[in-house]
């Protein structure tokens, strides 16, 4: 949320903090709260007493009244996470006066001061990690890095550089270099050396305005007309190192058992790898997990001219992150058909993954595409699930352009089929519930289409692990 709220305003002088963090106890939480806030100008007056919370049974029937708020007492640890909090948030804001620092080095060393910039905050951010455990390659979300302590790390960043950083863009880099990346062409951009492509600073524009208007007036399914037409003119690199390039593959959890997951998002507006974070750790035992990022789905990737070679550049990212590892694909909603696609190249190479899961995912004509994308953006707009901006429904126009070039064909992976047991919405009745040819096993979890992945997903975990323990004599090596 306070990413959400953050992107949504313009005005600088507000400033953002959360008051609900799982590493740490809300009592605790709420005084760091409070102590950003003295550190960033907002006048606070500290209490005398500090806040703890307490262990209660909850009532065993209605109107049992207690007080279940939490209490003040005076304890002098929790003075000193204030002092903690005040001194960490300081710290940053000493960095700031080095801004201009920044104006005098060239290039590669401006790109150097970043990278250890980075690096720094994000050790700092995470509380328990030393910077010298911070591999510049390393991914963000293997690191446990959420849209939490994103926002965090971002409001720490652009305060150390002073670039109009938005959450969005730190929370769509991949890997530390990644994010090391986007400092690099803020720099530029904010300094005119680059003209910002979006010719936003919140890197919304004039698709989301329109998209946005199209909603209200209830046309929103003409917007995905208008999204699919506009993307024709997002330009492809013809260059054959640019090409040939394969796919971003994030590694979520690096280390694990049985085969390498590879979850793949759907293409509808503000999906990426970070949908992926909690599924991948709700897991029983560790499982390795890694995200694939969809060409183009990122601004400044390589654009997809066709299906095919949307597929191979994926095909070949699951092939060398696997690196000789048994395969599993998962796919969420939409992504599912990008992951049926990818099963049905790596069997024709030779390298069949042993099973793909389809996290309810519907078999879709174009038009019924067209049909499902109008409801679920909808819903993403009205709920303000996820930060929206020109880039991503370009992505999205782009996706509903090429995916009915794909005539799905046979399989000889194991499939399975997770379908929350609540429907997308009543107004998609009739859509065919298998797709593509009948799943091997089909499982039902609680939830709706959204929070299967979200705060339903240990459901959506435990079915997977049960599926993946029955694939284990398919593994090689098993």
């Amino acid at each position: 949320m306070a990413t959400l709220v953050e992107h949504s305003l313009d005005d600088e002088n507000i400033t953002i903090t959360h008051t609900l963090d799982s590493r740490h106890g809300e009592g605790r939480t709420v005084e760091r709260a409070l102590a950003v806030l003295d550190a960033c100008g907002v006048e606070i007056t500290p209490p005398a007493t500090t806040i703890t919370a307490t262990a209660v049974v909850p009532p065993t029937y209605p109107f049992q009244h207690q007080n279940y708020w939490l209490t003040l007492t005076n304890d002098a640890g929790h003075l000193r996470v204030i002092d903690e909090a005040l001194s960490s948030v300081q710290d940053a804001g000493t960095v700031q006066s080095a801004a201009a620092r920044y104006a005098e080095m060239d290039p590669h060393e401006r790109e150097a001061a970043f990278t250890d910039l980075v690096i720094d905050e994000i050790g700092r951010v995470l509380g328990n990690t030393s910077s010298e455990t911070v591999a510049p390659g390393a991914g963000l979300l293997e690191l446990g890095l959420n849209s939490l302590t994103v926002t965090e790390l971002r409001s720490r960043l652009k305060r150390a550089t002073e670039l109009d950083l938005t959450a969005l863009r730190v929370l769509e880099s991949p890997t530390v270099v990644d994010l090391v990346q986007v400092l690099v062409v803020s720099y530029e951009e904010q300094k005119g050396e680059l003209r910002s492509a979006s010719g936003s600073t919140r890197g919304e524009g004039t698709l989301t305005d329109l998209t946005r208007q199209a909603h209200e007036d209830g046309l929103l399914h003409k917007a995905i007309e208008m999204l699919i037409e506009v993307s024709r003119f997002r330009t492809s690199s013809d260059r054959p190192e640019v090409t040939a390039r394969p796919a971003t593959v994030v590694p979520i959890v690096s280390e694990g058992e049985g085969p390498h997951i590879f979850c793949v998002p759907s293409f509808v507006v503000g999906s990426g790898p970070h949908q992926f974070a909690r599924l991948a750790r709700a897991f029983p035992a560790p499982r390795r997990v890694s995200a694939l990022v969809l060409p183009g789905q990122r601004g400044g990737d390589r654009i997809p001219d066709s299906w095919e070679s949307a597929v191979d550049a994926l095909t070949r990212a699951v092939r060398l992150a696997a690196d000789g590892a048994p395969i599993v694909l998962v796919g969420y909603s939409s992504g599912g058909i990008v992951a049926r696609a990818i099963v049905e190249q790596l069997e024709r190479e030779g390298d069949g993954p042993v099973g793909v899961a389809l996290l309810d995912s519907y078999p879709l004509t174009e038009e019924q595409a067209h049909r499902v994308f109008s409801v679920v953006t909808g819903q993403l707009l009205e709920e303000q699930k996820v930060v929206i901006d020109d880039p991503a429904l370009l992505s999205m126009g782009l996706y509903l352009r090429l995916f009915p070039e794909w005539k799905p064909g046979e399989i000889d992976a194991s499939a399975l089929l997770i379908r929350a047991d609540r429907p997308l919405d009543p107004s998609l009745d009739g859509l065919d519930p298998t797709p593509w040819r009948l799943p091997d096993r089909i499982l039902e979890v609680p939830g709706d289409h959204f929070s299967i992945i979200d705060q339903h997903v240990v459901h959506t975990a435990s079915a997977l692990d049960r599926w993946l323990h029955c694939l284990g004599d398919r593994t090689p090596g098993a």
